[in-house]
């Protein structure tokens, strides 16, 4: 019969935890080499840069070029600055690779005019290459007041237009933790058209209104942003 069990000490318990925690560390540094070496040269985009892609599976630079020849197939990106923003493995490299536990990875898309962009034909490209945008990061000084302008082909009737105006409620976003950027909304179904206003933010994930119109069954055909005057942030936005 055991009569008295001895618990590890604080001391063993620390340097145990220690322990496993470099060992599973060192196993996956030598496993997946090229996320360490991704980290190291940071993730964060070009302050330059108004619009970035994440690429759901861009493992090599096979799968760039067809990112890229994708793009240049849109009118208003054939001339602008596409580029990838950590250095990918060759097509010859990736053959030989293990496995990793992320494929995907960020393009870097220069626009001087972002009005010019409609982010449903970026989608529509991407998809006909076989590659999807799971974000779609717009950057834009935070003192200016946007809103994206969406044109619906269904959108009939004024039952319509509210699920159009409860978006994050009937798409879920909001339980989500989606479109928190979004302030209201106004839709007309003479029109055919939906308007987002934003908050005033720094970034936006314009993928995330994408699906969530996806999501209720009201998909647009084009949408675009359009930048009213720059104003100061109200208080309680900045």
């Amino acid at each position: 019969m055991i009569t008295r069990v001895r618990l590890a000490s604080p001391v063993l318990v620390a340097a145990l935890t220690v322990g496993w925690f470099g060992v599973c560390m060192g196993i996956d540094f030598v496993w997946n080499r090229h996320l360490w070496e991704a980290t190291a040269r940071g993730a964060g985009a070009p302050a330059d840069t108004p619009l970035s892609l994440r690429i759901n599976h861009l493992c090599c630079s096979g799968c760039f070029a067809e990112v890229r020849e994708a793009l240049k197939k849109v009118s208003w990106l054939a001339d602008e600055s596409i580029g990838v923003r950590e250095r990918l493995l060759s097509q010859e490299q990736a053959e030989g690779a293990v496995r990793a536990l992320d494929y995907s990875g960020w393009v870097d898309v220069t626009v001087p005019d972002l009005t010019r962009v409609d982010f449903v034909e970026i989608d529509r490209v991407l998809r006909a290459e076989g590659m999807v945008a799971s974000e779609m990061q717009l950057r834009f000084p935070k003192t200016q007041h946007i809103r994206f302008v969406a044109q619906v082909r269904h959108l009939c009737c004024g039952m319509c237009v509210d699920a159009a105006q409860r978006i994050k409620e009937i798409s879920r976003a909001q339980q989500l933790g989606r479109l928190r950027w979004l302030d209201s909304v106004t839709a007309s179904h003479q029109r055919k058209e939906v308007v987002f206003h934003a908050r005033y933010e720094e970034s936006i994930d314009v993928a995330e209104l994408l699906g969530a119109l996806d999501a209720i069954g009201l998909p647009a055909f084009a949408l675009r942003v359009t930048f009213e005057d720059a104003v100061p942030a109200p208080a309680g936005q900045s």
